[in-house]
């Protein structure tokens, strides 16, 4: 892998062997179709929603911003295994890396939408909620990947971390998906998925200008983080 366009269609090639991860968005796809379907036959309170099959909506802000990071972390670290992290310079490699994982996002964003009953406006802003929180969950995923000593040490770190994830999201206006997180929710209320959950629910009117400002200082701190990893990681190969 020498560049950017190295880097993706290496990826393209891998995705289409990994069985995992075909699975994992064949899954994803089929529960986005199905969950809604079984919603509005009584199971899950459908009344509770703020508009028409919402949940398809929130399970895709739940996979990309939170199941994601497994994903990003076992690439990584299958990477950096193989020795290809080595055989391309940082920029190139993050760059071919979030450009694949943040089509197939946005791809699975619009079906998503479509599902959900999503369109014109309200379609645009939901595809910016998934690309932010898959962003957020790349770097996450990432950071587990470079700190972790391989694959099998990525997936037990990131699987925990991705479920913590999942479980801060609040799926319903008004209505926690879990009660248990209620008394924390005011100390993370700056927290990506939080405020993924907030664009949520204003995704039809699309006020969120500051939620998308939280998103983005939640993007620069894991920067910061990453590059910083990524130095260490760089000086004490050399050494």
């Amino acid at each position: 892998m020498g560049s950017f366009v190295e880097v993706f269609s290496k990826l393209f090639n891998e995705f289409r062997k990994d069985k995992i991860q075909l699975i994992f968005f064949f899954v994803w796809a089929v529960v986005t179709l199905a969950w809604p379907t079984i919603s509005g036959m009584g199971f899950g309170e459908p009344d509770n929603w703020d508009y028409p099959r919402q949940i398809a909506p929130a399970l895709g802000i739940v996979v990309a911003g939170g199941a994601m990071t497994v994903i990003f972390a076992l690439v990584i670290a299958k990477h950096r295994e193989n020795g290809d992290w080595s055989k391309v310079g940082h920029l190139p490699y993050f760059l071919g890396i979030g450009s694949f994982y943040g089509v197939l996002s946005i791809i699975m964003a619009i079906y998503t939408a479509l599902v959900g009953t999503l369109s014109g406006r309200a379609l645009v802003n939901y595809l910016l909620i998934i690309l932010l929180a898959t962003i957020c969950a790349m770097l996450i995923g990432t950071i587990i990947g470079l700190l972790s000593k391989d694959s099998k040490t990525a997936l037990t770190a990131s699987y925990p971390v991705g479920l913590a994830l999942v479980l801060l999201f609040k799926f319903r206006n008004g209505v926690p998906a879990f009660q248990m997180i209620n008394p924390i929710r005011p100390f993370i209320d700056w927290f990506y998925m939080e405020r993924a959950n907030y664009m949520l629910v204003e995704v039809r009117i699309g006020d969120f200008a500051i939620d998308v400002l939280f998103m983005l200082g939640n993007i620069a701190v894991l920067l910061i983080l990453l590059v910083v990893i990524c130095k260490i990681k760089s000086s004490t190969h050399t050494k």
